[in-house]
């Protein structure tokens, strides 16, 4: 999680070229959102550049604006990604309290990628399923590493 401006702007290192990653709406105008209703999310490149091949891990736990950073660079082609499905909480959170002092949070945004498909509930599937086994944690084994050096490594 963290702020889609700082997703954006260490995404920017790694793009040539603005790449426009999807539209978000919102069920209400709220001035936590600045009013907005829906809006454009792109991402801008930013120097220095880094060219270099790039292999993003995900799992369940990528989510809100780590879950963005990953749509913006494989989205855009920048990126492969290996590991599981991300969370599918696009995040935009609204908090309020609950009786007997708990909280409640709910994802307000309803992000869509560039191809329309929501990424509230759906989540990031990778490029490269991985499976993690009992042998693999046993022989001290990382099955996502090994993964993104296949891909590194090329077709």
């Amino acid at each position: 999680g963290g702020s889609s401006l700082t997703a954006a702007a260490m995404a920017g290192r790694f793009l040539t070229e603005t790449f426009e990653y999807g539209r978000e709406c919102y069920r209400q105008r709220l001035p936590v959102r600045m009013w907005l209703g829906c809006g454009t999310r792109v991402v801008y490149p930013r120097a220095p550049h880094d060219a270099r091949p790039l292999v993003i891990l995900t799992d369940v736990r990528v989510a809100s604006s780590a879950e963005e950073f990953v749509l913006m660079l494989a989205d855009s082609g920048r990126a492969r990604t290996a590991g599981r499905p991300t969370a599918g909480s696009s995040g935009n959170p609204l908090r309020f309290p609950l009786t007997g002092g708990g909280e409640a949070q709910f994802s307000s945004g309803d992000l869509r990628r560039r191809s329309g498909e929501r990424l509230e509930g759906a989540g990031i599937q990778p490029d490269v399923s991985v499976t993690w086994t009992l042998d693999d944690l046993r022989a001290g084994r990382d099955p996502d590493a090994a993964a993104a050096e296949t891909l590194l490594a090329g077709p």
